[in-house]
């Protein structure tokens, strides 16, 4: 109680930036890049808003969202687990505790920037361009070329593999084990790695999404 009072005070005081997504959605390179970018900001990394969040718009969100079956792939080589139904559902459910239904009620509101996966991870001119025009500041050339050398798909990997299991990682930049699935953050790749059945189940439960970001299954 005492805890999320301090919270809600310091939110309002003197708010974070909050970068927020459901997993595998590139939330940790869009992270990185509004730290090293926007330094003199405080920014706070969640996979879930807490109801102040999404009722108030004191602090700016910034957030990603990705084709589901193509998140849910990443998410379930992240465990090392093959795609069983079991495995399937129980991401399901992992997915409606992570912000996949928070982001559909942040999606039309003042101060929040919602960018897709598949226009920012591979192109970072877009995001640089998308954040400062939310931001209204431009961002230095060598802040852009920080970011650029640090965090593409391959100096990524690079790392990752060093880390083993997805349960280790750098405190100072949450690059994990296995924070790059085989299929190199590609997208579509959902079609060789789920069954028809997998797919069709992902979709019709969260339908919601997929139309609201005009994906398709």
């Amino acid at each position: 109680m005492i805890s999320n009072l301090r919270a809600r005070t310091g939110y309002f005081l003197s708010p974070p930036v909050i970068q927020f997504s459901p997993p595998r959605t590139g939330s940790t390179l869009l992270w990185n890049t509004l730290r090293i970018c926007f330094p003199d900001e405080k920014v706070r990394k969640v996979h879930k808003l807490r109801g102040y969040e999404k009722r108030y718009r004191h602090a700016p969100i910034v957030a990603s969202i990705r084709n589901p079956l193509d998140s849910i792939s990443s998410s379930i080589q992240r465990y090392d687990k093959e795609p069983t139904d079991v495995v399937v559902r129980d991401q399901i459910l992992e997915y409606e505790k992570q912000g996949m239904w928070d982001i559909l009620e942040i999606m039309n509101k003042l101060k929040v920037k919602i960018l897709k996966y598949e226009e920012f991870s591979f192109d970072f001119d877009f995001m640089f361009a998308e954040l400062e025009d939310f931001f209204q500041v431009p961002i230095a050339a060598e802040l852009k070329a920080e970011v650029a050398d640090k965090y593409t798909i391959d100096r990524v990997k690079q790392r990752s593999e060093n880390f083993g299991d997805f349960a280790n990682y750098d405190q100072k930049d949450q690059i994990h084990g296995k924070h790059i699935s085989r299929y190199s953050g590609a997208s579509g790749y959902y079609k060789e790695y789920l069954g028809n059945e997998q797919i069709q189940l992902i979709y019709t439960h969260f339908k919601k999404v997929f139309d609201a970001f005009g994906y398709e299954a």
